[in-house]
């Protein structure tokens, strides 16, 4: 199990893969939980959301984590669908979004956490001291 990340005890079904933390992995990365995503949702809203959520994440991971791999891991709970995307470093802590950080002028950037907020029905972030940075989001079944 990746650092960070914890299996529920009613987890269905579990896919992992680690994608080289380079920019070609972020729509590898992304297709890869779309697809799993129509399998368990089918066609609509909530595949979308779970691949525009997984994009938001994996970029974040490759801009600001480190180490050579980015762990990508797609899970199903009786209730869930779950994303958790690893990484072995950080540039910087995660702030959760609030009512005040959102700064209208920041046109190009910084808006990926607000979306994940916005789209998932919950998200979590973890930093553990020298483990790297785990995010991880659901969409309710």
């Amino acid at each position: 199990m990746a650092a960070g990340d914890t299996a529920d005890a009613d987890e269905v079904d579990r896919a992992r893969w680690h994608l080289p933390r380079k920019i070609e992995s972020i729509p590898d990365g992304r297709h890869l939980v779309r697809l799993l995503a129509l399998c368990v949702f089918g066609q609509g809203d909530c595949a979308d959301r779970a691949q525009l959520c997984a994009s938001e994440l994996l970029t974040n991971a490759l801009v600001h984590g480190a180490g050579p791999n980015i762990r990508l891991t797609v899970a199903t709970t009786s209730t869930a669908f779950r994303v958790t995307i690893h990484d072995d470093g950080g540039t910087g802590r995660i702030v959760a979004p609030g009512h005040d950080d959102l700064d209208c002028r920041r046109v190009n950037n910084g808006r990926g956490l607000f979306l994940v907020d916005a789209m998932a029905d919950r998200w979590r972030a973890s930093q553990p001291r020298h483990r790297g940075t785990t995010v991880w989001f659901e969409i309710d079944l």
